[in-house]
């Protein structure tokens, strides 16, 4: 669970988000936190923590020359553009190049002449280049992949979105699509665009570009037309790095006006398929958009900065030079009616379908807590627990945890028979009602929903939640403890310590990873808890 979660300002409609590292740390819960943002203007900007964005750059095993001199770009489109009758408006025909580049060859793309970017008129070779800039000189043998990406001024971003709407139909823009990888280390944990959280995790299987992430290599004027994503999905992309991207989107209050007059100006292919817009080959100018009284937002979308797109958000954009990004799609609960209703393509035979009633059948959410069900998410702590005479799930620790439950193996046999005051309370964290555990300490009414008090800064000590306020109240007896029982957890530090008398181990888990790590062995005649976090900080 999140709490609310605001944007830190509007860029020319579109919410921008700084979150926090707290805030950031949990994929799901953010994207859950900002939906109703998103919903209104077809997309969002997110700039993650400086230490996010630190941490992956100092990984070893981010950038590395073998995985970038691995990028195969298979058959890069060359994007043939017809003005339509009106001016502002083109249609796009993408012609694929029977050829692989790899990313030292397309990086030389971008200083040829039919790809370089357009200078000011008058302008002098040097007159665009910023000061602050630097890209350090290749060696011998060693790929630099970025570019001086401190050209990309606002003025200059101005003059070239002018450029671009002029000279479109003059140059074919050549764009490297749908790549199928990620740069991304395999060990992230955070907003790892290849293995994000999500609903689509209960697919049976990969779709490329739906649920198996995709390389993007950009070059000047790179075009994505205006389209929704397959089955109305969320979208994500990041930048890895290079030139930023120019993003228009439609607000999803004015998404049928829009079908409207689309359907208007290219009457024959909406007649034909009544899905024509996610054929991905129709621009129209904003200009001309908003003469016909409707809003679009736009924004400039830089490298290390996520862009989520949204159900019913259409959108388009293109690229302001030489980059890479890579994209997927993702899913959250509030999507699974939309996905219902949505339709596909019929007249594109790679198009997208996904049975989202299936899908449904596959996801399941914890009757004591507002969390999905996701046994990967928690481990042993988060499995399901069957409830007696139903076909309800819910969390082994929200199981343990709930007062008046009674847990046999992998049931609940005693189904509230004590309520005590854990139903129908009110979150303090997430502010969303159900059956929530009050602090332990006398007469205290804050309380939480179990999954939330891992997320808030509380304290468990032997199955009893303890709030901020009083959790230093809190008294372990480890001669009452039974097998299997969580002696205790410390949101603040991560840590939660279950014990195992049978094994004679006490094991700590990661949250939200939670890989479970053996900490150390006892003599159940002289149990010992571990030393808490902070007791180690003291010390350091």
């Amino acid at each position: 669970m999140t709490r609310a979660i605001k944007p830190d300002h509007y860029e020319q409609g579109i919410p921008v988000f700084k979150p926090s590292t707290a805030q950031f740390e949990d994929f799901y819960a953010f994207n859950k936190a900002v939906h109703p943002y998103g919903m209104q203007s077809g997309i969002i900007k997110v700039i993650p923590p400086s230490e996010w964005v630190d941490s992956l750059h100092d990984s070893p095993d981010y950038l590395t020359q073998e995985d970038l001199l691995n990028v195969k770009l298979k058959n890069p489109i060359e994007q043939q553009v017809s003005l339509m009758s009106n001016k502002s408006c083109f249609s796009i025909d993408n012609v694929e190049k029977h050829r692989t580049y790899t990313l030292p060859q397309w990086k030389k793309l971008h200083d040829q002449l039919k790809y370089s970017l357009p200078r000011p008129r008058g302008a002098k070779s040097d007159s665009i280049k910023s000061k602050d800039g630097f890209v350090p000189d290749e060696k011998e043998g060693e790929f630099i992949a970025n570019i001086d990406t401190s050209i990309y001024e606002q003025d200059y971003i101005e003059f070239l979105e002018s450029q671009y709407w002029k000279s479109l139909k003059f140059s074919a823009p050549l764009y490297a699509a749908d790549s199928l990888g990620s740069l991304f280390p395999k060990n992230l944990k955070t907003w790892n665009v290849s293995s994000l959280p999500n609903l689509l995790d209960y697919l049976p299987g990969k779709i490329p570009g739906v649920n198996d992430s995709y390389l993007y290599a950009g070059l000047w004027k790179a075009t994505f037309s205006w389209h929704l994503e397959d089955q109305d999905l969320h979208s994500i992309n990041y930048i890895h790095f290079g030139a930023p991207k120019k993003w228009y989107s439609i607000p999803q209050d004015q998404h049928r006006e829009f079908y409207q007059l689309m359907s208007n100006t290219y009457p024959d292919d909406a007649k034909h398929c009544s899905e024509f817009l996610r054929h991905k080959t129709f621009l129209v100018d904003p200009k001309y958009i908003r003469s016909n009284g409707i809003t679009v937002n736009e924004i400039v979308h830089r490298e290390k900065e996520f862009i989520i797109t949204y159900p019913y958000g259409y959108h388009s954009g293109f690229n302001l030079g030489y980059n890479l990004a890579e994209s997927v799609n993702f899913a959250i609960e509030e999507w699974l009616p939309i996905g219902l209703r949505a339709k596909k393509c019929e007249c594109i035979d790679d198009s997208v379908g996904i049975d989202v009633r299936k899908l449904m059948e596959s996801v399941s959410k914890c009757i004591l807590c507002p969390t999905l069900m996701q046994e990967n998410t928690f481990q042993d702590s988060l499995k399901k627990l069957f409830i007696l005479g139903t076909n309800s799930k819910a969390h082994r620790i929200c199981g343990k945890i709930i007062p008046g439950l009674e847990v046999d193996g992998d049931l609940i046999t005693k189904y509230f028979s004590m309520i005590d005051n854990t139903k129908l309370s009110i979150c303090n964290y997430c502010g969303e009602g159900g059956y929530c555990v009050s602090c332990s300490f006398q007469d205290c009414t804050n309380c939480y929903h179990v999954l939330c008090s891992l997320n808030s800064n509380v304290l468990i000590d032997r199955c009893k939640i303890y709030c901020e306020v009083h959790k230093g109240e809190a008294v372990t007896k480890f001669d009452l403890l039974e097998i299997g029982d969580i002696i205790s957890f410390d949101s603040k530090y991560g840590e939660i310590v279950s014990l195992d008398k049978e094994k004679k181990t006490t094991t700590m888990a990661t949250f939200p990873e939670a890989e479970h790590i053996l900490i150390h062995q006892y003599q159940l005649e002289s149990i010992k808890a571990p030393n808490r976090k902070r007791d180690r900080d003291d010390d350091d």
